[in-house]
């Protein structure tokens, strides 16, 4: 079971994490879409500090968002998204969603969408982990066509398919 931290505030999000990890979670899960990295690495950071945790006690998912599936946008994006969690490295870096585009109304949900294969940004991530930045890897939101094309070409295979259900 992961701690979720979507819709959380900076000021909530710090303190879910401290009170998660202080009743057992080792699991947390964000995104930079969120807004809330930078607080969820400060509880992180406070929970070792306090001799609650060790860091490799924990599993850091964070994700890439759709304005970011070019190769030279991954790798910025994970490194500012590390910066922010200040773990070391990322345990599990996700593409939140399948199609990549700018956002034109988050609140509104509105995208506007440009083409970038999806083996350019697995590529992209693939580096990430020869490179020790992250862990391991995996998709959200993607069906079974879309995890059949990736399997066909991927070095390093999906470690987890996260999908919203509602």
């Amino acid at each position: 079971v992961a701690l979720g931290t979507w819709q959380s505030s900076s000021d909530d999000v710090k303190v879910a994490v401290l009170e998660a990890i202080k009743a057992g979670y080792r699991s947390i899960d964000t995104a930079k879409i969120y807004g809330n990295e930078a607080a969820v690495g400060e509880a992180i950071k406070e929970s070792i500090e306090a001799g609650i945790v060790k860091r490799e006690e924990l599993y850091v998912t964070t994700k890439v968002w759709n304005d970011a599936h070019r190769a030279e946008d991954v790798a910025k994006v994970a490194r500012e998204s590390l910066e922010k969690l200040g773990t070391g490295y990322i345990d599990l870096l996700l593409i939140h969603w399948p199609w990549a585009g700018k956002v034109v109304d988050f609140a509104a949900r509105k995208l506007e969408l440009e083409y970038v294969p999806l083996s350019e940004t697995w590529g992209a991530m693939e580096k990430l982990v020869e490179e020790g930045l992250v862990k391991s890897i995996g998709v959200s939101n993607f069906n079974v066509q879309l995890m059949l094309d990736l399997i066909s070409y991927a070095k390093i295979k999906p470690a987890v398919v996260q999908n919203e259900v509602h």
